[in-house]
């Protein structure tokens, strides 16, 4: 009887202690209908997509149903696809580094506990961490850096994140 009370008292404690679930699915807290006023036109439905060479966690790419221009005023690049990738502790660590000299880091503020914008010749990535959320927002047009999108994307989705 006393072995089974301890048991019974491990599991419990053990239960109470795990935390809330953490979702790996970032496509469960952006949309199609987030992301096109976003980048100026229609988007086709996010597509949740797993590690790769770029993002090292799952991520949700959103690719363009016609040809259009990105809604910066004054950019001339076409839209080419957007992403929302949910990134591990390291990952985020080594991505907010500057990666070669042509690279650019700054810190920006308003954005969850910490928020870092890089870019080089060919993109720009806004990293953010929230809580225990790492998140990287990419909108691809090539052709410049424009962190206008990015911003406007993470200010959609950080709210949706728990706590």
């Amino acid at each position: 009887m006393r072995q089974l009370l301890i048991g019974a008292l491990l599991l419990t404690s053990a239960a109470c202690a795990t935390a809330p679930p953490h979702s790996t699915n970032p496509c469960a807290f952006v949309s199609a209908s987030d992301v096109a006023p976003v980048v100026g036109g229609p988007v086709n439905q996010g597509q949740l997509a797993s590690a790769n060479a770029q993002w090292n966690g799952p991520y949700c790419w959103f690719s363009p149903r016609a040809t259009f221009p990105v809604a910066i005023p004054g950019a001339n690049a076409n839209f080419q696809f957007a992403d929302v990738a949910f990134l591990g502790e390291a990952d985020y660590q080594r991505l907010i580094a500057p990666p070669t000299p042509f690279a650019g880091v700054q810190r920006v503020d308003g954005f969850g506990d910490e928020a870092f914008e890089v870019a080089t010749v060919h993109y720009e990535v806004l990293f953010v961490r929230k809580g225990r959320y790492r998140v990287a927002f990419e909108v691809a047009a090539g052709r410049g850096s424009f962190f206008l999108p990015e911003e406007r994307l993470a200010r959609i989705v950080l709210p949706r994140l728990p706590a």
